[in-house]
């Protein structure tokens, strides 16, 4: 695993084994994985300018409200990637597909969740040159078996791409598992992990 950290991003590549992102990637884009249309990317407050024609997707929802609501089989096929994020609590854990568009459009700025103390992860499925962008201007490019961790309340936005059939992306959100090792120590000032430390530990 090679770890990156960019203006409070951390950004893991080969986050798990071939063989695990392999399995991630063909129970996926199976016949039997679920996919349910959107007609929405982001909030109507969020959608960049002239981007109406590509606010569409399809989602697969494996958790929400404290609830697993996708088969088992989907959920544990993620347990290794959880073992590397060490998440304490999740948010909401879904994944997303947007199909290939003529060109690279970003849908728009936006933020997952308010949770206080709250990391994003967007796990990267396929390869494609798609990528999520960042309000500060920052770029992570979609590759596979990457993962790029954010505080909660960074605004960023995902895209189309143009030389696959799909982007697909898992979006973890999450409250971390807090000790001193934490890698999250690196993407927070010392005063917002003093305070995670201790909201965490209530």
């Amino acid at each position: 695993m090679e770890k990156t950290i960019k203006n409070n991003k951390l950004i893991l590549d080969n986050v798990i084994s071939n063989t695990e992102s392999e399995k991630i990637k063909s129970q996926i884009f199976g016949v039997f994985f679920s996919w349910y249309y959107k007609d929405y990317v982001v909030g109507d407050e969020d959608v960049n300018k002239n981007t109406q024609d590509y606010q569409f997707q399809f989602t697969h929802q494996f958790q929400e409200n404290s609830n697993i609501v996708t088969p088992m089989e989907n959920w544990e096929m993620l347990f290794p990637i959880f073992y590397v994020i060490q998440p304490m609590n999740f948010i909401r854990v879904k994944a997303n597909l947007i199909p290939r568009a003529e060109k690279i459009v970003p849908h728009g700025l936006h933020i997952d969740t308010f949770a206080p103390y709250s990391i994003t992860g967007i796990y990267y499925v396929n390869n494609n040159n798609g990528y999520t962008q960042f309000e500060d201007g920052d770029k992570v490019e979609s590759k596979q078996n990457r993962i790029v961790l954010f505080p909660s309340n960074m605004k960023h936005t995902g895209t189309t791409c143009t030389d696959a059939k799909v982007r697909v992306a898992i979006n973890i959100n999450f409250i971390p598992y807090v000790n001193e090792d934490s890698m999250y120590k690196e993407i927070f000032s010392a005063t917002q992990w003093q305070a995670i430390t201790k909201w965490c530990a209530k």
